[in-house]
């Protein structure tokens, strides 16, 4: 899999979802939480970090990495 992988969160409807594939999560309380359920549907939980890149509308983009490539090159 090619890091870091960008996921983008749309608010609609009262609630926040984004999906990867056809994994898809959602959350009523931020976009983070809904990246936050994602990764856990995805990966063992505590693996993988999200940063928000840009914001911009109803849309929150993310970029995910595992947190042993952060430490290995430098990135947080």
């Amino acid at each position: 899999m090619t890091y870091p992988i960008e996921v983008a969160v749309r608010h609609r409807y009262n609630a926040y979802n984004c999906r990867i594939g056809k994994t898809r999560a959602s959350s009523t309380n931020s976009p983070q939480v809904a990246v936050e359920r994602l990764m856990d549907k995805l990966w063992p939980p505590g693996t993988h970090r999200a940063t928000q890149i840009a914001r911009g509308g109803d849309t929150t983009h993310f970029h995910i990495m595992p947190i042993e490539l952060e430490v290995k090159y430098g990135q947080t």
